[in-house]
């Protein structure tokens, strides 16, 4: 059934918050709101979404006109450190190509990297699994498409920020410009963790996903607790 325009308005704002809010999240939202658009193909609905999105690319142009003079300029070639100026100057906004390093300390590094700081995350892996049941509805179809999506726009949110001068993000806890990555990987490890229990005994699943949760929470949750960020030089 087609979506009504509550839903689609709704859509819309958090699609241009993903943007509002962290400059990065522009190739996100990008990514999601083109999957949008091939559900909120009626023009009450797409119109309630563009009014969305618009109203929070509003905002941001409010912002950056009153704090740099237009509303199309950014604030990051006007950074107190001159060095870090110059980097967001190459390309667009600091972005050029794909960096094998960044893509590979982004996800794996055991000090900031996704997959280094959060095991949990592993069990990804699992997804698989979930494509060799059978699909019985509607709904298990749509959670199938639902998924793959999250993983297209995971992958297009790694390559964009792996191009990135700046990917490192300087002092963090974990890989900080990932922040939209949990909430995209989820989708699908859910699945593939009920796929697995579904196939193998349940509580053993629960125990692997429950004690991989928990040394995520000991390598950084804990230590979000104490400190704020840690140097780079800290590994």
């Amino acid at each position: 059934a087609m979506p009504d325009a509550k839903i689609a308005l709704a859509t819309g704002v958090f699609l241009g918050l993903g943007t509002l809010l962290e400059y990065q999240g522009v190739f996100l939202s990008a990514a999601l709101g083109l999957y949008a658009l091939t559900v909120f193909w009626r023009p009450r609905v797409l119109g309630a979404l563009a009014l969305g999105a618009g109203a929070c690319a509003a905002v941001l142009m409010l912002f950056q006109w009153r704090s740099f003079g237009s509303p199309l300029a950014s604030g990051h070639k006007m950074m107190e450190t001159q060095a870090f100026g110059e980097l967001w100057k190459a390309g667009f906004l600091g972005f050029t190509a794909p960096n094998r390093e960044a893509i590979v300390g982004l996800l794996f590094d055991r000090g900031y990297g996704f997959f280094g700081t959060s095991p949990f995350f592993w069990l990804v892996v699992l997804f698989p699994l979930a494509l060799l049941r059978r699909v019985p509805s509607a709904s298990a179809i749509e959670a199938r498409r639902a998924a793959w999506v999250s993983l297209v726009a995971s992958g297009i949110l790694v390559l964009t920020l792996g191009s990135s001068l700046m990917w490192r993000g300087g002092w963090t806890i974990g890989p900080r410009y990932l922040g939209a990555l949990p909430g995209l990987l989820v989708v699908p490890l859910v699945m593939g963790l009920d796929a697995a229990a579904e196939a193998s005994s349940r509580a053993v699943v629960r125990g692997i996903a429950g004690g991989l949760a928990l040394a995520s929470f000991l390598q950084t949750g804990v230590l979000s607790l104490l400190v704020s960020t840690l140097p780079e030089a800290i590994t």
